[in-house]
């Protein structure tokens, strides 16, 4: 009953990208038609979050009350609630995927220590990437669509796992990859999410000049 809000929040160590969901919100002709008052909730906040007795630095962008946030809510938020739709899905697409994966991708680092058959003697041998999004909030239903989707789009196939109480999609080495060059030269605008995907680069020698230039 008093309007609309968007809250994006991040850690400080992301604040470029929190720069960027910034920058592109505000470039809608939305906001450039809201009004001069609007100015007061735009900058992006620093504070301190709490949680299990543990004290964190955030960074905070609240956008309220322009005109594009309603049809949002509506299509978005059922019953008080965020859920994915065949309805949502038909506006996905490659930023999507993008935004999907620097927000809530995770990236699983897996190492095993091996006998060498021609020494005997112990090694570390780390396995390829893979890659999780953890929709941890949302029903296997919604992560099914999500799956659907990718497996339709990009034929990249997952699968759900469970993790935490919760079926959210994973993927395998050869799907980690496949959406790994996908989403490359977005991710490569971003100091933090070189930092994010940083095993990623290391274990397939991507060359960030090379992929810039594609």
């Amino acid at each position: 009953n008093h309007g609309y809000s968007i809250i994006f929040t991040h850690s400080p160590k992301q604040l470029d990208y929190l720069q960027f969901k910034k920058e592109l919100l505000e470039n809608t002709d939305s906001f450039k038609k809201s009004t001069s008052r609007k100015k007061d909730f735009i900058d992006i906040v620093y504070f301190k979050a709490k949680l299990n007795d543990k004290v964190f630095n955030q960074v905070r962008y609240t956008l309220t009350n322009i005109s594009l946030l309603k049809p949002v809510f509506n299509i978005l938020i059922k019953n008080g609630k965020k859920q994915i739709t065949p309805e949502i899905i038909k506006y996905f697409n490659l930023q999507t995927l993008c935004l999907l994966m620097c927000d809530d991708g995770g990236v699983v680092k897996c190492k095993k220590n091996r006998i060498s058959k021609k020494t005997g003697e112990s090694y570390t041998y780390y396995e390829p990437p893979t890659f999780r999004i953890n929709l941890h909030s949302f029903s296997e239903y919604e992560n099914q669509l999500i799956l659907k989707w990718l497996k339709d789009t990009y034929n990249i196939e997952g699968r759900l796992n469970i993790n935490k109480g919760h079926r959210i999609p994973h993927f395998n080495s050869k799907n980690t990859k496949r959406i790994f060059e996908l989403i490359l030269p977005f991710i490569n605008k971003f100091e933090s999410m070189k930092e994010k995907f940083k095993y990623c680069y290391e274990y397939w020698n991507y060359n960030l000049k090379v992929m810039l230039n594609r």
